[in-house]
């Protein structure tokens, strides 16, 4: 077995860690409700092949990757692992490509040859977040064209809460503000999904810091702006098995 894992780039529990997509503390939250694989009904047997024969990667289920856009879920030792890993060895982790395609971008830009790079002080162009890459260096946002300064200010939010600043409890009550006054307003069509998109991220920093009350209340106010927003529905489900599990320790994550 050490062998096989070694012979795909995978010699150190660092590098196996590497390739996780999901822990147990958020993969139960992906699927949702839906067919169940079974002995006597086996949809994945026919759904994999199919999807392959079609050349359909599932690009969606990016947005559940812990090791980017769920970061904050990771245990702190596998935060400590995953950032603090060689290049020579996250080469190797990849040896074989990721379908996520962000994930993927963030890994190529980090080992790209020495003197192509940018200092580790210059913003780095992606807003995607990775354990992969320093979370210390700040991010360079590219609004939308004609974006409205509410729109601006959710986005800069969202940067700041991405590298965990002592400041989490503001930004979220800034996203909190700028969507309750769209709503107010009846303008929840000029944000739309968008708007789902920023409460999640409030959302998933409250459920971070045990803020579950909290939490609740930017997941409900997410799905005024689109009720079928998956990544709502998928922290919906985090959140229903947090508030059952004991608060953890002062200083765990």
């Amino acid at each position: 077995m050490q062998q096989d894992l070694a012979s795909v780039g995978l010699g150190t529990p660092e590098t196996l860690l590497a390739r996780q997509f999901a822990s147990q503390r958020t993969a139960f939250a992906i699927p949702g409700n839906g067919p169940i694989q079974s002995d006597g009904f086996p949809v994945i047997e026919y759904e994999a092949p199919l999807a392959f024969f079609i050349g359909a990667p599932a690009t969606k289920i990016g947005r559940f990757d812990e090791r980017t856009w769920q970061s904050g879920f990771a245990s702190q030792e596998k935060r400590t692992a995953l950032m603090n890993l060689s290049d020579d060895s996250l080469r190797a982790a990849f040896t074989n490509s990721t379908p996520n395609v962000e994930l993927r971008a963030v890994i190529n830009a980090r080992l790209q040859p020495r003197h192509d790079r940018s200092t580790a002080e210059s913003p780095r162009a992606t807003a995607v977040p990775c354990l992969f890459q320093a979370a210390t260096i700040p991010v360079e946002e590219q609004f939308p064209p004609k974006a409205s300064d509410d729109l601006k200010q959710l986005f800069r939010s969202r940067a700041t809460l991405q590298v965990e600043g002592p400041d989490w409890a503001e930004q979220v009550q800034t996203v909190r503000r700028i969507l309750l006054a769209q709503v107010s307003m009846g303008a929840t069509n000029s944000v739309g999904k968008i708007g789902a998109h920023f409460g999640g991220v409030a959302a998933r920093t409250l459920i971070i810091h045990h803020e579950l009350a909290a939490a609740k209340e930017m997941l409900n106010l997410g799905f005024q702006f689109f009720a079928d927003e998956p990544e709502l529905a998928y922290l919906e489900r985090v959140l229903k098995r947090e508030s059952a599990t004991p608060q953890p320790m002062v200083g765990s994550r």
